[in-house]
């Protein structure tokens, strides 16, 4: 696997893990081992799909960075 891929037992941050694509990023970095993840998103446009995220794992805090 490549070393762009080597989140395994990291903490990520993403800006706008909420939304579409960066709900999909979320899944793709705990899938590939990461041991948090915290999303920083205004909410405006969020995706459903983030309030599945296991909550142990991943922290949503709301901020709008405008």
């Amino acid at each position: 696997m490549s070393d762009a891929f080597a989140v395994k037992g990291k903490h990520a941050l993403v800006t706008g893990g909420a939304g579409f694509i960066g709900s999909h990023l979320v899944d793709g970095l705990l899938a590939h081992g990461a041991a948090r993840v915290t999303i920083v998103d205004s909410m405006k446009y969020a995706n459903r799909a983030f309030e599945e995220k296991p909550r142990d794992r991943v922290t949503v805090l709301r901020h709008d960075l405008g």
